[in-house]
């Protein structure tokens, strides 16, 4: 039985930040990279549950020979992709449990991300942003 594999915002922005590191330092590193990445998928929307899961919920499979690895969780017939991390990084520092967010937020995000990149705001960590949503939320009630 196939499973559907979704890639989640996150994840992709943080492959392309990968592959872009990777052609950085070699050019066909980036494209051996999304060619192990793609083997990667194709295993997983058949053997999802072949990798155990780990105390934060989350499974993970390496990239091929890269130090990369995919967080993703099961759910019914979908593997759902949260962030591809390098393995030495603190997972708990990449992965928290997904926010819905509409279109307009998506806008203000990509508008904070080239602030930060330009030096004028602060970057706080996912886990930090993640208790100051819940916070603001408990306040709205």
């Amino acid at each position: 039985m196939k499973f559907t594999v979704y890639v989640e915002s996150a994840a992709e922005q943080d492959l392309i930040e990968i592959a872009d590191f990777l052609e950085e330092h070699r050019m066909e590193f980036g494209i051996l990279f999304f060619k192990e990445y793609r083997e990667t998928l194709d295993y997983l929307e058949s053997y999802p549950q072949a990798r155990p899961i780990d105390h934060d919920n989350l499974r993970h499979i390496k990239v091929g020979r890269f130090s990369i690895v995919l967080l993703y969780q099961i759910k019914a017939q979908e593997v759902r992709i949260y962030r591809a991390v390098h393995t030495s990084s603190d997972y708990n520092e990449r992965i928290q449990p997904p926010v819905s967010v509409n279109e307009s937020d998506w806008a203000e995000i990509a508008y904070s991300r080239k602030q930060v990149r330009e030096g004028k705001v602060k970057m706080i960590s996912a886990h930090e942003a993640v208790q100051k949503i819940k916070a603001s939320l408990k306040k709205g009630k």
